[in-house]
């Protein structure tokens, strides 16, 4: 006697099943630990098509803003089938093959099995007989769908097939998410190297640039004192002479030194603000921090923009105290004083005056330069201190000079490296005070 048991369809379940679990391996894999090129959409389609064992595999990314619907890869085709499908679906839309209530169900994270015969599904399926398409989402939006058939073969999906497969989708998914994350940190991070060595290139532009015009410019100004010098030297020498010829001459010599020096100044100022940045930039920004007297710091500078500006009023209003000693830059700090003061003679109107005002607080000391100019909106007013920004719009006295937006940025690094803080009250029409604040000397540093 003979007994015999056909066990095909026994080995046809192991081998699909041992497929299966290799492909979802490899997929876990790819998710997990990124193995290069495992990641590709074709392998991906692949992938799919052998963990539910169908004929065909295919990927689509779609875009609910537009509709529209992009071929990514299909598996189990030929070459020239899969360049057929995916000229068939380029830049198409996802309307053009599927109903509204499809479109719904799919966006709402349901699978649905497809009737594949009517056209233009058909020329899109190879003539399957029935399809299943399973919602590819991130977060809440559809961004693709997994379409699965098993050819012209007729076949019922069961509810475990349509669970598999929409967890399947669920995992492509987040393996294309991984690989679109990984190319866009990766271009973020070329971007960001690049904008650094453009960063360092400019940098080195602004120290160098600034180092070669400061030569020559050095020389420029010496040459013009000399020749101011000279002028007034031999002004009084002529005047008893009856050169009316010579004396016009010189007059306007005179009128046209006086504007180059002052030009001369104004680049030299320019420059030296370039240095400035880039020194701050590349961190070689020096201070000489010694004991010194914030009152006496705040009165030179007053003194002199009163010698630079000597038909505008500035209100000096010190607190009654001869001294108020911190530990700082000297040169520095007066650098900031002198650029908040020459900003508000800038701006505010010749008639008004300018008013410093310099008060001692609990651990630190406030200067404030308050101007009755047309003040500043608060939009702009969180950019003021930024490297290159100046506010549109506001437009300076005539003899002043429009800057590189520099001053600021400039000042509040000094500041904040003498452990400070900046900042600025204003409103449209209702002037503007610039402040900084510095820490006092403790008693035994003002002892020494």
């Amino acid at each position: 006697m003979v007994i015999t048991h056909d066990i095909t369809q026994r080995r046809w379940l192991s081998l699909r099943t041992r497929q299966a679990l290799s492909a979802l391996l490899d997929l876990a894999q790819t998710l997990v630990l990124g193995v290069p090129g495992a990641g590709d959409a074709a392998n991906l389609a692949e992938s799919a098509r052998q963990m539910v064992g169908c004929a065909r595999a295919a990927i689509t990314t779609y875009n609910a803003a537009t509709g529209r619907q992009q071929p990514l890869a299909i598996a189990g085709v030929s070459p020239e089938e899969a360049a057929a499908w995916h000229a068939s679906l380029a830049d198409t839309r996802l309307a053009d093959f599927l109903e509204a209530r499809h479109i719904a169900a799919l966006s709402a994270g349901n699978s649905i099995v497809l009737d594949a015969t009517p056209p233009p599904r058909q020329e899109h399926l190879f003539g399957s007989s029935m399809a299943l398409l399973c919602p590819m989402r991130s977060g809440h939006d559809l961004v693709g769908i997994l379409s699965l058939d098993f050819g012209p073969v007729p076949h019922t999906y069961t509810a475990e097939e349509i669970e598999i497969a929409g967890g399947i989708a669920g995992l492509l998914t987040l393996v294309l998410e991984r690989e679109r994350l990984l190319a866009e940190r990766e271009a973020a991070q070329t971007q960001m190297l690049v904008a650094e060595r453009a960063k360092k290139q400019m940098d080195d532009f602004l120290s160098i640039a600034s180092h070669e015009l400061r030569t020559p410019l050095t020389s420029l100004l010496a040459n013009l004192q000399i020749a101011a010098r000279q002028l007034t030297d031999l002004r009084p020498l002529l005047s008893d002479l009856p050169l009316s010829r010579v004396r016009p001459r010189l007059e306007r010599l005179d009128v046209m030194v006086s504007r180059a020096e002052g030009q001369s100044q104004r680049i030299r100022r320019l420059v030296d603000d370039l240095l400035d940045v880039s020194r701050i930039e590349s961190g070689r920004l020096r201070l000489t921090m010694s004991p010194c007297d914030l009152l006496e710091i705040v009165r030179e500078s007053v003194a002199e923009q009163r010698v630079t500006w000597p038909e505008r009023r500035i209100v000096l209003d010190l607190p009654r105290r001869n001294t108020l000693l911190i530990t700082g830059d000297a040169d520095r700090l007066g650098q900031v004083v002198t650029n908040y003061l020459t900003n508000a003679l800038k701006y505010a109107p010749e008639e008004q005056p300018v008013t410093v005002k310099v008060r001692a607080r609990t651990g630190f000391a406030r200067v404030e330069v308050c101007d009755q100019g047309p003040g500043i909106a608060p939009e702009e007013q969180q950019h003021l201190f930024e490297r290159f920004y100046r506010v549109p719009g506001i437009k300076v006295q005539q003899r002043a000079e429009v800057g590189l937006g520099l001053g600021l940025f400039i000042c509040r690094t000094i500041i904040e490296r003498h452990g400070g803080r900046v900042g600025v009250i204003s409103a449209p029409g209702e002037g503007t005070r610039f402040w900084f604040t510095v820490p006092l000397a403790s008693s035994r540093e003002a002892g020494t």
